[in-house]
């Protein structure tokens, strides 16, 4: 019911309904199923034998939920799913798959959805900026310039900004599974103050000018991070 209420919660909420009303048969259901495909097309489905000629009551109400729910989210799903699965064997199939969990599968190939950019301030490293190595070995700048930067991708930008400045500079907006860190980003200092960032996602390299304020940086940051599809990217 979870997975329903995720695809669908005008039905999940309907099932829910039907469950706890005190008389199932006034919904004036019966065993069977109707959708509607991309193409217009009807399409009047049994869940159980004869169904059509079943109807729902308070005694079978659980069954019927139970059978629409393997109706909707496995065998309607099952060819389309069988297809990606054979794809996905063909690239990836291994032994050691079978030690994780689906969770941990996808952790594994989309990274972490949590952004930590104290993590990915610390693996940052600096070509063109002062910069200096802490007792951990981590990277520092005493650039304004820098300390500007991080000002503002850290407490000004929203979480949805800085998803986007993080595809900017390494073309994914997902954290590799160590983290943030492990992108050893690095900022590079641009010869014109008056250009845009831009990046090579390649590298995880972001070309930062030295903007001659936070405000002009801010504004910069914004413009290139929201109109970043189709150039600025190098």
């Amino acid at each position: 019911m979870s997975h329903l209420k995720d695809l669908d919660p005008d039905m999940y909420n309907g099932l829910v309904q039907l469950l706890d009303c005190e008389d199932a048969s006034s919904a004036m259901l019966n065993f069977e199923t109707t959708r509607t495909t991309m193409f217009g097309e009807t399409i009047t489905t049994e869940l159980k034998t004869n169904g059509s000629n079943i109807d729902v009551t308070n005694d079978n109400r659980e069954e019927y939920v139970e059978l629409y729910l393997q109706h909707t989210l496995i065998d309607l799903v099952r060819p389309s799913y069988e297809a990606f699965k054979r794809g996905f064997y063909k690239v990836c199939e291994c032994e050691v798959l079978e030690w994780f969990n689906a969770n941990e599968v996808e952790l594994l190939i989309c990274g972490s959805p949590t952004l930590d950019f104290d993590s990915l301030k610390e693996g940052a490293r600096y070509d063109g900026y002062e910069a200096s190595t802490d007792r951990e070995g981590n990277q520092v700048s005493s650039s304004q310039i820098i300390i500007d930067f991080w000002d503002v991708v850290q407490n000004e930008l929203s979480s949805e900004q800085q998803r986007k400045l993080l595809a900017f500079a390494t073309g994914s907006a997902r954290a590799p599974i160590n983290g943030l860190k492990e992108l050893h980003m690095t900022i590079t200092k641009a010869v014109e103050s008056e250009q845009l960032p831009t990046s090579h996602t390649c590298f995880n390299q972001l070309i930062l000018p030295e903007y001659p304020n936070k405000n002009v940086l801010r504004e910069k940051i914004l413009v290139a991070i929201t109109h970043a599809t189709g150039f600025g990217l190098l």
